[in-house]
């Protein structure tokens, strides 16, 4: 969702899971990098293509990076960059002087329905119609697993705690953003990453979210038993 409003202001670049681990075979042949990667033959040409397609007509370009992808790029980039000592000046170097966007849920309990939810089901994201975007046409079936939500729980709380941890130690101070501001008030939202680049806030208003809320009266249901101990 965020992505995709960053990308409809045409200034804010247009980010993407460049360096999601699964994607980047598929994503490396759609760019025409046939080398092994890992290999600086690969990282290379790659980082070059990447950047181009995640830039938009200003030149801002933009990465999204899940914490479980910060050490795979590291050592992707750091071959690269070798003279860079901490992962800020690395990612510098790489990407330009960036404005680091923190993206957190305040409601653990419903982000670990919702995750346990679209593993179940194939299910992970809707267009704004209502239609399939991203995953199973069809979704299988769903049950309550409170292990499952628990487990999730655990680890979404452990990357925000790892994501805290790495700006401090490499002295950033990211503009905070919250699933809950973002849902409810996406232009806000928009609106101030705009003016923290310079940017003319009231590009915001043209923006609308290309994804629908998938949370829905079962996953309300599925928070509340969580929450209430009714295992």
């Amino acid at each position: 969702m965020l992505c995709d409003l960053m990308s409809g202001t045409g200034v804010l670049g247009r980010p993407a899971s460049f360096y999601r681990p699964e994607s980047i075979p598929d994503r490396a042949a759609q760019l025409g990098i046939n080398h092994e990667p890992g290999s600086e033959e690969f990282e290379r040409p790659y980082l070059a293509a990447i950047r181009k397609e995640g830039s938009d007509a200003t030149g801002t370009f933009g990465l999204r990076l899940m914490w479980e992808t910060i050490e795979d790029l590291r050592d992707r980039l750091s071959p690269l960059f070798p003279d860079q000592q901490n992962d800020a000046d690395l990612f510098e170097c790489a990407f330009g002087h960036p404005l680091y966007i923190h993206l957190v849920r305040e409601d653990k309990v419903a982000q670990a329905v919702s995750l346990v939810r679209a593993k179940q089901s194939g299910q992970w994201h809707l267009a704004s119609d209502g239609t399939v975007r991203q995953g199973a046409m069809d979704p299988s079936p769903i049950t309550y697993d409170v292990q499952a939500i628990e487990q999730e729980i655990a680890s979404l709380s452990s990357d925000d705690a790892a994501w805290e941890k790495w700006f401090a130690a490499q002295r950033l101070s990211p503009v905070q953003v919250t699933y809950e501001e973002l849902a409810n008030s996406p232009a806000a939202v928009i609106a101030a990453l705009l003016r923290a680049l310079g940017c003319d806030p009231t590009i915001a208003q043209s923006v609308a979210p290309l994804t629908s809320k998938m949370a829905d009266d079962e996953s309300r249901q599925w928070a509340d038993r969580y929450r209430q101990g009714s295992h």
